[in-house]
């Protein structure tokens, strides 16, 4: 019988992987319509940076930060994320992103990109928890 925690390391595990991945293939994605205009390492820190909050925040074995904070940082992470690949999904769509051959090498880079998503099934009920442990304290 496989016991809870291991169920939750494994998701934690594909969480925070799947996320750091979307957050590769975002700046991948990006990297041709940016470049013009930042250097490419900017554009890439620039995509880096959720995955970098969530991994700073949740990995580190002491809490540095109290649940409030540790909540709004996880909230501005998967806001962060959301928005970008809306942006390369409405850049992609209107255009902006060149395509020179019959394959696509950017279809690649957007798969990866979605893949993200699947980080979220970890981030949200870490949100969560942190909210009702914070409103359990403040009664």
């Amino acid at each position: 019988m496989i016991s809870r925690d291991i169920i939750l390391g494994i998701g934690s595990v594909v969480g925070y992987f799947s996320f750091f991945i979307g957050v590769l293939g975002q700046a991948l994605f990006l990297e041709p319509v940016t470049m013009p205009h930042l250097p490419g390492i900017i554009a890439f820190m620039i995509s880096l940076f959720p995955g970098l909050i969530v991994f700073t925040i949740t990995f580190t074995k002491q809490r540095f930060l109290p649940p409030r904070p540790f909540r709004f940082c996880l909230l501005f992470a998967i806001c962060w994320f959301a928005a970008l690949t809306i942006i390369a999904e409405v850049l992609y769509h209107l255009g902006y992103m060149e395509t020179d051959g019959s394959v696509d090498p950017s279809i690649y880079f957007r798969i990866l990109m979605h893949i993200g998503w699947l980080g979220l099934l970890f981030i949200i009920p870490l949100y969560v928890t942190t909210l009702r442990y914070e409103s359990k304290r403040d009664v």
